[in-house]
């Protein structure tokens, strides 16, 4: 699980039943995490990528994830996301 609140704390925790590799980076602003991972450097790279790219926080998150493909992703091979980013502007009434 991964936590961020409104003035940027960040938490995460994995539970000591998951299978090998699980676990979390938790950095400012973000906690990139995940299980059945097929190393530690997957969030790692994750917290790199993210850190590291400009733009809005949509650019951000894939840049995270493409992070985590590249450092050998999820262990079971290459499974789906999907991300849906909503301009805080279209939920005013």
């Amino acid at each position: 699980m991964g936590i961020i609140d409104a003035k940027g704390n960040v938490a995460a925790y994995t539970g000591k039943k998951c299978l090998e590799w699980a676990g979390s980076k938790i950095g400012k602003y973000y906690s990139a995490q995940g299980n059945i991972l097929v190393s530690e450097e997957v969030v790692k790279n994750m917290g790199r990528k993210f850190e590291v790219t400009k733009g809005d926080l949509a650019d951000k998150l894939i840049a995270a994830l493409e992070g985590g493909e590249e450092a050998g992703g999820d262990a079971r091979g290459r499974q789906s996301a999907a991300m849906l980013v909503v301009d805080r502007s279209i939920l005013s009434d």
